[in-house]
């Protein structure tokens, strides 16, 4: 995995074009967690622990749209043709990638919210969770 990070031809390195190649200090992050061990953990800045489990449309994913996705990204307003304002819109975005890419500023993605300050790590996890249990309207 570190070798394709590093390699010197675009043809041969991950990511691949026309995705940017990692900063030198995502590539240190990456050497780092391989050397010590390549451990399933998360990291939480803030040393509170972040429920993932169970993660409701209703409670949080659409509270958290709506203050910071909804305002440029609506059915009056769809910014880069993505709406946010209702649970089909947020299921399409969801299940396409577009939702998590953006938000969790993945390479290819054009990083959100746009021109503010990137969600919180718990943020983005939970979202991630509530897509891979299935982007459910509970």
């Amino acid at each position: 995995m570190y070798k394709v990070l590093i390699e010197p031809k675009d043809k041969d390195r991950m990511p691949p074009p026309p995705a940017p190649r990692l900063s030198q200090d995502q590539i240190n992050i990456i050497l780092k967690w391989i050397q010590q061990g390549a451990k399933n953990l998360t990291c939480n800045e803030s040393g509170s622990v972040c429920n993932t489990v169970n993660i409701s449309y209703k409670d949080f994913i659409k509270p958290l749209l709506t203050n910071s996705c909804v305002g440029c990204h609506n059915v009056s307003n769809p910014g880069g043709g993505i709406k946010l304002d209702s649970y089909s819109d947020v299921k399409s975005a969801a299940q396409s990638g577009k939702l998590y890419g953006a938000v969790n500023h993945s390479p290819g993605f054009k990083p959100m919210p746009q021109g503010g300050n990137k969600m919180s790590v718990c943020n983005i996890a939970k979202i991630k969770s509530w897509i891979e249990a299935g982007t459910l309207n509970n």
